[in-house]
């Protein structure tokens, strides 16, 4: 399907959509995640594959300001949208009713895809409070995976119910010509405009200052000088190969057997991650790089160990001072231990490379190897977009407090997203509206490329260090085979 440029320009905001819901979310500590917002409405106006680019560009757009981790949750994601973008051309945007009809398949879809996902890839955990509902379904004596699937079977289905109704509130009250301007517009129906209605209320003792909604926006990208800042993509990309190829086609550990009934291992995935770790200090952001791999790999190691320690296979008893504590399973925190390696590694090479790349030269770079024009336009505007509309948000949230919104705690800031929610949306949609105009008039995707700068000639040092690593990938793509025969 041949996307218009009205889609092309609402796709990147869309994209930030998503982050901005799920900072309102957080903010008013609303019972949802507001994070596929953005997703569900392109693909309401634009169909499934809009809905399709919308969760890609999000999820990757995540991954460059998050972490790596958030590439997981992308077939999720991507199912998601391209589900809600076929529903919506059967009417199920026409009435509340249908809207929380397609939430709760949206919210199944979903929580039925994202379990063997952290399941097997992440051992049932995702290092956030999620876990502690895992491990209480994991103490009733169910399965790893029954266990994640009914975690996001009871939080999944609730988020997306919501977030479809506010996306069908906000289609019904566009006027009919803008609705029939977008590809789906004849599939929306005539539905009755809906008002998003001011809660006023007086000031109380139990409500809170005016506070930013927005937190600090930035990148992991560190300006230097360093010889992997000036590095091509590609010499930077053959560490990467090398780093997947240990971490996942490697054996967990080299044997070296010194006594016929006792075997030591020898473990590479920590001598890798210190290779990396001095990648790092050489190109000098150490600091930051320990930093963010800390906050990401964390959490995550911890709720993995427990986890799998506590409800693997083959417990063991604890005693301390000869009283049995619990029981706790080596070879289920063995097992995680492993994976949390394997995982970590491949994290702290990409916290690397973003460290070391700025988001255009990675999107340049990325469109000279084949990544069309669009896509290079719709991720560099996303990256712009985000902070648009957090200080956008900030905006909202200061004129509705001069008309009288006053900042609740607890229960009653959830009865106020809306009217927060509804200007954030139409803020968007005339965002789109206007960058449509601009993208048309200039032509999108008329000229097969953009004219981008020649990369600058390789330096003896970069050859060298091509060649190193071209070697070093050979043998380690050589080495699972032949290691039997060293």
């Amino acid at each position: 399907m041949r996307l218009g440029g009205k889609i092309w320009a609402l796709l990147p905001l869309a994209a930030a959509l998503n982050v901005a819901g799920g900072w309102l979310a957080a903010t008013l500590k609303a019972p949802l995640y507001l994070d596929s917002l953005g997703t569900i409405l392109a693909a309401a106006l634009g169909g499934p594959w809009a809905g399709v680019g919308t969760a890609a560009i999000s999820n990757l757009l995540s991954a460059l300001v998050g972490g790596p981790l958030w590439l997981f949750f992308l077939p999720p994601a991507l199912v998601v949208g391209f589900l809600a973008g076929l529903l919506a051309r059967q009417g199920f945007f026409t009435a509340p009713l249908k809207a929380a009809l397609l939430g709760l398949i949206l919210g199944l879809a979903g929580a039925s895809c994202a379990a063997p996902i952290v399941t097997y890839a992440l051992q049932g955990a995702s290092g956030g409070g999620t876990d502690l509902l895992i491990a209480a379904f994991r103490a009733l004596g169910w399965s790893p995976l029954q266990a994640v699937w009914a975690q996001s079977l009871a939080s999944d289905p609730l988020d997306k119910i919501l977030t479809a109704l506010a996306v069908q509130a906000f289609i019904a009250s566009m006027p009919l010509s803008l609705r029939a301007s977008f590809p789906l517009g004849p599939y929306l129906g005539a539905q009755a405009p809906l008002q998003w209605n001011l809660r006023r209320s007086a000031p109380s003792s139990n409500a809170e200052p005016y506070r930013d909604l927005a937190p600090q926006w930035g990148s992991f990208y560190h300006p230097g000088a360093s010889f992997w800042h000036k590095a091509r993509l590609s010499s930077k990309g053959l560490v990467g190969a090398l780093t997947l190829v240990i971490a996942f086609l490697w054996p967990w550990g080299v044997v070296i057997s010194l006594h016929p009934f006792r075997a030591y291992p020898l473990i590479y995935l920590p001598a890798w991650g210190l290779a990396l770790a001095l990648l790092a200090w050489q190109a000098r952001v150490l600091g930051p790089w320990l930093k963010a791999l800390a906050c990401t790999m964390g959490p995550l190691g911890l709720s993995m160990l427990l986890l799998n320690g506590l409800f693997g296979p083959q417990p063991q008893p604890l005693s301390w001072e000869g009283r049995e504590i619990l029981d706790f399973s080596l070879s289920g925190s063995w097992w995680a231990l492993e994976r949390c390696g394997r995982l970590g590694l491949v994290a702290a090479y990409a916290f690397w490379l973003l460290m070391t790349t700025s988001n255009r030269e990675l999107l340049n770079e990325l469109e000279r190897l084949g990544l069309p024009p669009r896509w290079s336009y719709a991720l560099l505007a996303a990256l712009n977009f985000v902070p648009h509309l957090a200080r956008r948000l900030t905006q909202i949230r200061e004129a509705q407090a001069a008309r009288g919104l006053v900042w609740g705690r607890g229960w009653r800031s959830w009865s106020q997203w809306p009217s927060l929610l509804g200007p954030l949306l139409w803020s968007v949609l005339g965002e789109a509206q206007e960058r449509a105009l601009y993208l048309e008039s200039r032509g999108l995707g008329a000229a097969p490329k953009r004219s981008l700068p020649p990369p600058a000639p390789l330096s003896t040092a970069e050859k060298i260090w091509r060649l190193a690593l071209g070697l070093a990938l050979l043998g380690a793509l050589l080495y699972p085979s032949c290691k039997d025969y060293v």
